[in-house]
């Protein structure tokens, strides 16, 4: 580095050239831009964590091949849903599984991953995506997920997809309550018609026995 000799009447002995600051200043610059993406590298990281912790299952995905009209379409479907749905880097991920139950899905974080997690309802986010994936014909492609602190494979979320999501599953309550009610009110209404024909015998019997007697 070139430096330049001050005169003995200068307080100090030694300064930088101008183009020896100007190449400070940039590396300066350089190290606090690395610093801001390396914080924010960690706050991507410790979002993704805080998510797998609150969610009741989430899905990974390869998202190639698909146009920005179904990845729109896709997005509005899981939003409505309640999935939080986003593209994530494998490194940042990697990172957030590292330290969670579900560390051994960083074995498929290769190519392009997309992240989808529910915070509500477990079968929301398996149902949607796996119904995409099969419309896509190979483009849109289930690489695993988790649901309630278990790992799944491509396979088990298949499974999880299949299985009534809670709009379905309250219908079907609802439906056998309706029906246990109808049955409960037909029981009810024959129990009483049989207490009154019991009724109207017994009437019956001690009216002709008052009349014999």
């Amino acid at each position: 580095m070139a430096l330049k000799r001050m005169k003995k009447s200068d307080n100090v002995a030694f300064m930088y050239s101008p183009d020896d600051a100007q190449k400070m200043g940039k590396q300066y610059l350089d190290v606090s831009e690395q610093i801001k993406v390396l914080e924010a590298k960690k706050q991507v990281v410790e979002e993704l964590a805080g998510k797998m912790q609150t969610a009741v299952s989430g899905v990974l995905v390869k998202y190639e091949g698909i146009t920005v009209a179904d990845d729109t379409k896709l997005r509005r479907e899981l939003r409505e849903a309640g999935v939080d749905y986003s593209v994530v880097k494998n490194t940042l991920l990697c990172r957030a599984l590292a330290d969670t139950e579900y560390a051994e899905i960083s074995s498929v974080l290769e190519n392009t991953t997309a992240f989808a997690v529910s915070h509500e309802d477990p079968v929301a986010a398996a149902k949607i995506l796996q119904k995409f994936s099969d419309d896509s014909k190979g483009k849109f492609v289930i690489k695993a997920g988790f649901v309630e602190g278990k790992v799944l494979d491509a396979e088990g979320i298949n499974a999880l997809a299949k299985l009534p999501n809670k709009e379905q599953l309250l219908v079907q309550l609802l439906s056998v309550l309706n029906g246990n009610i109808r049955g409960l009110a037909v029981a009810l209404n024959a129990i009483v018609n049989y207490w009154f024909f019991i009724g109207e015998v017994i009437f019956t019997v001690l009216y002709f026995f008052i009349r014999i007697t």
